[in-house]
């Protein structure tokens, strides 16, 4: 499931106006991570034998090891629910609820990661299929990704890059 979140906790917990989550069972993913130590290697200089696995158990169960052994940070933001996040860049990285189970279809518990972090080749081939919280969403964005980017009768201006001075031209239609 990957959902469009509007609500107001995960606007505020992520800096964003709209979080796109992709909700899976924990025993789904793994985690490569890399120690924490003073001399950590910047982001550019990490090598593939710098990081170490770890399941999604052992950072919703074991959380205090995983925060002392490397970067990953969590946020108990409400009862039964904490935020995961990178200590090092401040990068979101997941939403797990621990209470008590909703009406679920799937078989374990799911936890939610934030689709921003995955990869662009897989962000290709994955497709968002509901919004969470609507009733909480601005206005505005509600209505960007509900009609597209033709805003209040005109199109918003796209830039190929972050140079303002470059516009893309494309006809209406």
């Amino acid at each position: 499931m990957i959902d469009l979140d509007h609500c107001t906790s995960c606007r505020l917990a992520t800096g964003s106006i709209i979080q796109a989550w992709i909700v899976l069972p924990k025993s789904w993913v793994k985690w490569y991570m890399i120690s924490k130590h003073e001399n950590a290697p910047s982001a550019a200089a990490i090598k593939e034998d710098d990081y170490k696995e770890y399941t999604t158990g052992d950072l919703t169960e074991n959380a205090s090891a995983v925060n002392t052994a490397t970067f990953y940070t969590e946020y108990i933001s409400s009862p039964d629910t904490h935020r995961g996040f990178c200590g090092r860049c401040g990068t979101s990285l997941v939403f797990c609820y621990s209470g008590p189970k909703p009406n679920w279809q799937l078989p374990e518990r799911n936890f939610d990661v934030s689709l921003g972090t995955l990869d662009r080749e897989y962000l290709e081939e994955v497709h968002v299929d509901r919004h969470g919280w609507w009733n909480d969403g601005i206005g505005w964005m509600k209505a960007l990704v509900r009609d597209g980017d033709n805003f209040n009768g005109a199109r918003l201006v796209r830039h190929p890059t972050g140079a303002v001075k470059d516009v893309i031209n494309e006809p209406e239609g």
